[in-house]
């Protein structure tokens, strides 16, 4: 959450065209200094690397598929068969 509060910030500063105080936004969301000016030298979100990584489902969405697709299937249900099987 802090991530997108410090990219605000610093977009703030980008449209204004002034260089934001690096130490001082640091102390102020508990960072260092060098990790706020590589955010400002970035220029755009932050990548944490989540998005590309696969999800824990993605060997058994096949089968996923196939349950939920059955008549009456629900979330809940086709959760259960799976800690179940």
């Amino acid at each position: 959450m802090d991530e997108r509060n410090i990219m605000g910030e610093l977009n703030m500063y980008r449209q204004q065209g002034v260089k934001p105080n690096f130490s001082d936004i640091a102390r102020r969301y508990g960072l260092d200094r060098h990790t706020v000016a590589s955010y400002w030298k970035e220029g755009g979100d932050v990548d944490d690397g989540l998005c590309r990584r696969g999800s824990g489902f993605d060997r058994h969405r096949a089968l996923i598929e196939e349950k939920a697709a059955l008549p009456g299937a629900r979330k809940k249900a086709v959760h259960a068969y799976l800690l179940h099987r």
